[in-house]
């Protein structure tokens, strides 16, 4: 059985980061059509009009990175955790995110001992929602995708 979770309040750093850098570039969207192209930014930033696209990502990862380290896990986190360590279940996190955009969340909150196999933008190809990330960790976690 797979589900899925947020556990820390990043969406709003990761937001804050782009709609500042994408106004710097001319361009002003809406939260929920910067949120869309989360894990698409590079090709979506280009269709917006940012002539140098890699240099603003850069620029938005460096602004969110000042602020995540301060980032909170959302209420009743940890519980949870525990409560399905407590019962045995094997548990991978799964992000879009790089590894050394979690390592301090991991680090803080000691949740590498919660979760058996970590899937980072940093190891896959593909982004959420494409499967690739899924069919990685139920393979590490010896699953099965059916």
């Amino acid at each position: 059985m797979t589900g899925t979770v947020n556990l820390a309040k990043t969406l709003d750093v990761w937001l804050d980061a782009a709609r500042t850098v994408l106004k710097k570039c001319g361009v002003n969207l809406s939260d929920r059509t910067i949120a869309i192209s989360f894990g698409a930014f590079r090709a979506m930033w280009k269709v917006w009009g940012v002539n140098d696209a890699d240099a603003a990502l850069l620029e938005a990862d460096a602004l969110a990175k000042k602020v995540l380290p301060d980032v909170e896990l959302y209420p009743d986190t940890l519980e949870v955790l525990e409560a399905l360590n407590a019962k045995g279940k094997q548990l991978a996190l799964i992000t879009t995110s790089r590894h050394d955009n979690i390592q301090h969340l991991l680090d803080k909150y000691n949740l590498n001992t919660f979760f058996r196999v970590i899937i980072a933008g940093d190891d896959i190809m593909h982004y959420k929602p494409h499967p690739e990330s899924l069919k990685k960790a139920l393979k590490a976690l010896d699953g099965n995708p059916t």
